[in-house]
């Protein structure tokens, strides 16, 4: 069934009052959230190059001596994994 709620009118000069201090500490929040998914985009695709490389030479563990300090890679096999959760219809989407 879908869900045939309707949304609450809102009356004039009723409207909640805005704290500034929260909507700063909001924004701010938002400003860093979608600054750290750029960078976790770029990580993942920097990790993907580098397992391509390494997997171009045949190589699963790579040392670097020179390097300071020293630099060590090791391409682990990946492991798939699954979650999976039964839904009831009232379910409202929280955790269990």
């Amino acid at each position: 069934m879908a869900n045939t709620a309707k949304k609450q009118t809102s009356i004039p000069g009723t409207e909640p009052k805005s704290i500034k201090e929260i909507d700063t500490a909001a924004e701010a929040y938002v400003e860093a959230r979608d600054e750290r998914m750029k960078l976790t985009e770029r990580e993942v695709e920097a990790k993907q190059n580098l397992i391509r490389v390494m997997e171009k030479h045949d190589l699963s563990t790579y040392r670097d001596e020179s390097a300071d300090p020293p630099l060590l890679v090791i391409v682990e096999e990946s492991v798939a994994k699954v979650k999976v959760r039964r839904e009831s219809e009232d379910d409202d989407g929280g955790e269990d």
